[in-house]
């Protein structure tokens, strides 16, 4: 689930996204799209429960566009616990990297799982969630 469900779009058919990425190097052709702005709103987040060993997650990073945020910073809860977090600035390049992942989780028990994936650190953010791949 998507949380503020109203702040999240699904980004290859968002024509008031800022951002956009070639839906054809996207996996299935879409992404969720959402910018985390501290001063407006509270945390973004999405929730995925699973059953499994390993979980993977994989994002679309953005290139530098001027007067926008394509900062992206993330933490990561398994089952509530804090797991690892992921933060990238684009260099000076307005193209997109395709199927960067940002986080890895492996070695868990083979049982229900919950991954929590946040914007929690105070600073403006840009998420663009592509997919996630567990076992």
């Amino acid at each position: 689930s998507y949380f503020p469900a109203d702040q999240w779009s699904q980004g290859a058919t968002c024509g008031a996204c800022t951002v956009h990425p070639d839906p054809s190097l996207s996996h299935d052709g879409t992404w969720h799209d959402t910018t985390y702005n501290p001063q407006v709103s509270g945390p973004m987040s999405i929730s995925f429960s699973f059953t499994g060993t390993r979980v993977q997650v994989f994002n679309i990073l953005p290139g530098a566009v001027p007067a926008w945020t394509t900062h992206t910073d993330l933490t990561f809860n398994v089952d509530g616990s804090n797991v690892g977090s992921f933060s990238s600035d684009p260099q000076g390049d307005s193209g997109f990297l395709y199927d960067q992942p940002v986080f890895s989780s492996a070695d868990l028990e083979n049982t229900n799982h919950t991954l929590t994936i946040q914007t929690t650190s105070g600073v403006a953010s840009i998420v663009l969630f592509d997919y996630l791949v567990y076992t």
